[in-house]
């Protein structure tokens, strides 16, 4: 069997929960924040994607007269732009560069950065390293299930930016994912991991399909960052959803996301949707549309109330949509055991 997830901000928001639902004399002693700050942090996390939207209304009223279309279309010129900046360092002074940096300034790409920023700074600090100590034994639990199952492969599509899935999918005893990325190592560069066809391949693979805070746009090529530093071009994709396939299709990583999000859903078994609305997912759905409405494949929607969820994709869907309620899960056991349940169901 090989299954596919299909995550949004509503899985953070679980994890959230689980640790405010976590009885106090089991909180582990090595934490370096208490239990209350670790959730806030989480929430934090899960909020910060409503900042670029928050972005988008800001530009909108200094340029009314532009369509949403124009405007994000010109804010991911200029990012693209920008990509290729340091290339100038070499035929332009330095006052120059500001001078073409400051042109575009109307376009406050700095506060792109900046919201990446905050990002980056949730992993600097003990946030991540916290949420290890406290659930260490969720990554190996997850792939005892795919063992005991026999999934031969287990993909995930985050439409999150932040690092808290790979947190969670790390071995217990040791430094090191149980997921693949399809990034790997770039001779004679400590600082970055390029994206390989041949890294594409694994039981567990995690996949951000809208950018994450570390990947970086160089010379029109992602890259994403092997240590924790400032993202001079974050990608991220955001807003305006009937534009999103188009710009995925412009990033190197992005494209090749998508098109293994195609290959996963055509050979997949089982998808589960999980704390994701899919209101604003129009080239999602389209390919759920194409690979997955078939009687012999089983979807499941998850979330708080699945019924809109359902209602979202019932619009096209032919065959049945299965409905779980994550209200019940109060514990890292807990969705262990809800996850397992769907991967044992027999429609």
């Amino acid at each position: 069997m090989k299954m596919s997830f299909i995550l949004g901000n509503g899985f953070n928001y679980l994890i959230e929960n689980i640790i405010r639902s976590i009885p106090v004399e089991q909180i582990p002693g090595n934490l370096h924040t208490d239990q209350a700050k670790l959730a806030n942090k989480i929430r934090e996390i899960s909020g910060l994607w409503a900042r670029f939207d928050n972005l988008f209304r800001d530009l909108k009223g200094n340029y009314p007269h532009l369509s949403d279309e124009e405007l994000i279309r010109m804010i991911y010129t200029v990012l693209d732009f920008l990509s290729g900046m340091q290339g100038f360092e070499k035929v332009l002074t330095a006052d120059q560069i500001n001078q073409i940096k400051n042109t575009f300034n109307f376009l406050l790409i700095d506060q792109i950065k900046e919201i990446t920023e905050e990002f980056r700074t949730h992993q600097e600090d003990e946030g991540y390293k916290d949420l290890k100590r406290l659930f260490p034994d969720f990554g190996q639990s997850f792939n005892s299930l795919l063992e005991q199952s026999e999934v031969e492969r287990c993909d995930f599509f985050t439409t999150n930016y932040d690092g808290i899935l790979d947190t969670l999918m790390t071995y217990p005893d040791r430094r090191g994912f149980l997921s693949v990325d399809g990034f790997g190592a770039i001779p004679d560069d400590p600082n970055y991991l390029k994206l390989y066809d041949e890294n594409l391949d694994g039981i567990i693979r995690i996949f951000h399909i809208h950018g994450s805070y570390r990947f970086e746009r160089i010379y029109g090529t992602t890259y994403k960052s092997r240590s924790n530093f400032y993202n001079n071009d974050p990608v991220i994709i955001f807003n305006n959803p009937e534009l999103k396939e188009e710009l995925i299709h412009r990033d190197t990583v992005l494209r090749t996301y998508l098109h293994t999000l195609e290959h996963s859903l055509k050979d997949s078994d089982k998808l589960v949707i999980m704390g994701n609305s899919m209101r604003n997912e129009p080239h999602i759905k389209q390919h759920i549309k194409r690979y997955f409405n078939n009687q012999d494949k089983h979807l499941y929607v998850c979330s708080r109330n699945p019924t809109p969820v359902k209602r979202e994709l019932g619009i096209f869907f032919n065959h049945t949509i299965h409905e779980r309620s994550t209200n019940g899960i109060n514990s890292i056991a807990n969705l262990i055991e809800f996850i397992d349940e769907i991967i044992k169901h027999a429609p």
